[in-house]
């Protein structure tokens, strides 16, 4: 099943990140947030894809994470945008901040007082 699958990936993700193997731990958790947003999809109901999608942003904030360790700023960028349209096209947050993973907000914020 998807909701399989996705619990699957994200916690091989989590296991390949704590090993210290990031390559394998990216890879997963891209496959677990591919899972995730297809599950989403088929839910159709909005209601019930911002209950879904609430306790889901783990994913985009692990991913999102191992990229700015790896010092890919412009796939973190990518992984936080995404998690941020989600939350919108879901309806979770209007200003789509709270949809960001928290790290990717500290680093948007950061960004924003450079500017």
């Amino acid at each position: 099943s998807p909701a399989l699958a996705f619990h699957t990936y994200f916690t091989m993700g989590q296991t390949y990140e704590s090993a210290g193997d990031a390559v394998r731990a990216e890879w997963k958790y891209s496959r677990a947030q591919e899972e995730l947003e297809q599950m989403r999809d088929r839910l159709g109901v909005q209601t019930l894809q911002i209950n879904f999608a609430k306790d889901k942003v783990a994913v985009y904030e692990s991913l999102f994470r191992l990229q700015m360790a790896q010092g890919d700023t412009e796939a973190a960028f990518l992984t936080a945008e995404r998690a941020r349209a989600r939350s919108l096209a879901a309806g979770i947050d209007p200003t789509g901040a709270r949809g960001m993973p928290e790290p990717a907000r500290q680093w948007r914020a950061e960004l924003n007082s450079l500017y």
